[in-house]
């Protein structure tokens, strides 16, 4: 059984998704408490143990705020990159044409053809708006749910690829 269905990515999409990818990131967790502790340890160091109950609450939002703001700083300048480099002729914006079947993952966009092999496929998710196939670690196609006539296609076609790529 084959199925097709083409699908117009935006930068929209790119940025939602890279926003789900960062909160569901153990790195971006690991960012606020690396930047967090290393603040909060220098100002221990610097300033030496807070005295005071305002004095510990100070230190520790001024730390975490800094946490905070290195994980989104982070996250502003990966969106930043990744919008900069997105494009039509790439092949990462635009008309994205697929067609999943035993054999495979067909892709056709502006720049390119590819076929992937579902063994050659990380992970298939299904996020609110959105399907992602995995083929490498932060590379996904992204297939989103208003490409499709019906929720019911939508999901027809998110578990004839999980099927495929499980049976792989």
């Amino acid at each position: 059984m084959n199925m097709k269905i083409s699908v117009d990515i935006k930068k929209s999409d790119i940025v939602k998704l890279n926003i789900w990818l960062a909160l569901k990131s153990k790195g971006t967790y690991s960012l606020i408490v690396i930047v967090f502790a290393a603040l909060w340890a220098y100002a221990i160091f610097k300033h030496g143990v807070p005295q005071t109950t305002e004095k510990w609450v100070v230190t520790f939002l001024i730390a975490l705020t800094s946490g905070l703001a290195a994980a989104i700083l982070g996250l502003a300048t990966n969106l930043l990159q990744i919008l900069l480099s997105s494009s039509v002729e790439n092949g990462v914006l635009g008309l994205h044409e697929y067609e999943i079947s035993e054999g495979g993952l067909y892709e056709k966009t502006a720049a390119n053809e590819a076929k992937t092999m579902w063994k050659g496929i990380t992970d298939i998710r299904k996020l609110r708006q959105y399907m992602l196939i995995q083929i490498a670690p932060g590379l996904f196609h992204v297939i989103p749910n208003s490409s499709f006539d019906s929720e019911e296609e939508f999901r027809n076609f998110y578990l004839a690829s999980r099927k495929f790529w499980k049976d792989a």
